[in-house]
């Protein structure tokens, strides 16, 4: 880590703050008012606790009285309980081609069929051979037939994208 990248990086807490006047919230929550920077360092030091930089953006910063120890606990606390609760959407792939057959084609769609019912998206990657790139009704047939084989655990995403030799169509489940 660089030298600066840990300047910006430095809590607002006590000397750190550098605004000639805060508006000051006490340590039960109270608002004080706008005080200057030199009589909320002296009171936060009175009662024993660090003067915190709660919102930097406000005109005057908006500082609270209170124990940065525990502040920062509260915050790492806040952020695990945010992760937990975030959703990770894994990505699983099938390779099919346009001229595929029907047996294949039910092995393909039924384990896209298993991904969409684990919450998994499905990105089916079409790959093109020859002359079939300029086939289109091929490939209109196959959209069809995958959107109404799995219209019941997914809904197509967009609209098909051509990357080269190969058109890419995704499926989120429902």
């Amino acid at each position: 880590m660089n030298i600066s990248r840990r300047r910006r990086e430095m809590p607002h807490i006590n000397e750190n703050i550098k605004a000639k006047e805060v508006r000051l919230v006490d340590e039960e929550g109270n608002q004080v008012g706008i005080t200057p920077i030199s009589e909320a360092l002296n009171r936060a030091k009175e009662i024993g606790l660090d003067l915190v930089a709660i919102s930097l953006k406000s005109e005057p910063v908006v500082c609270k009285i209170m124990d940065y120890g525990k502040y920062k606990y509260e915050q790492q606390k806040k952020e695990q309980k945010a992760k937990k609760k975030r959703k990770l959407m894994r990505v699983k792939e099938v390779k099919i081609r346009p001229r595929i057959a029907d047996a294949d084609y039910n092995v393909k769609a039924s384990c896209a069929h298993n991904f969409l019912e684990e919450n998994c998206k499905v990105k089916f990657n079409v790959f093109f051979r020859g002359r079939e790139f300029v086939k289109h009704e091929l490939v209109n047939k196959l959209i069809e037939r995958l959107k109404s084989d799995l219209a019941d655990v997914g809904t197509m995403e967009g609209t098909p994208q051509m990357l080269g030799r190969r058109m890419v169509i995704i499926f989120l489940p429902k």
